[in-house]
């Protein structure tokens, strides 16, 4: 009796074990997300984006901000996003930066804060469904009486 006592108890105990991890794990990358959000924010002001940039706008060129659905829509790639940081756009005063002055895995957090100024686009409205023909279904229709 106190052997089967004791596989339940592992069994429990592994079973809480397994439940905790699986929980941890699942929040885990949530919690990268909002950590490489905030490193991006922070770097974002230190290397200096922020002067030109405040809050994603852009004081030089007023209609070129960071956010937003069309910005969203011209970068769909991080890829052009963090050419446009390595090598900057000319005549525009938007400077390059080397990877000596901010790291790959630094451009990747920058770019998670400018995705993260813009808002998810909204779920698309007016769904009506199935069409009707506008005749009762025959599931709904009532039954014939086969029998006077």
């Amino acid at each position: 009796m106190n052997s089967i006592l004791l596989r339940i108890a592992r069994t429990r105990k592994t079973s809480t074990i397994f439940l905790a991890l699986s929980l941890v794990s699942s929040i885990q990358p949530e919690l990268a997300k909002e950590t490489a959000v905030s490193r991006g924010k922070n770097l974002f002001a230190k290397a200096t984006c922020e002067g030109c940039h405040p809050g994603g706008e852009n004081l030089l060129h007023p209609s070129k901000v960071l956010k937003g659905q069309n910005f969203a829509s011209r970068y769909k790639n991080d890829a052009d996003i963090a050419k446009v940081i390595r090598s900057g756009i000319r005549d525009t005063g938007m400077p390059s930066f080397t990877r000596e002055q901010l790291s790959d895995a630094e451009v990747k957090d920058i770019i998670a804060y400018i995705r993260s100024l813009t808002a998810p686009p909204p779920a698309p409205t007016g769904s009506k469904g199935p069409k009707s023909s506008g005749r009762p279904s025959k599931a709904n229709a009532p039954t014939k009486k086969l029998h006077p």
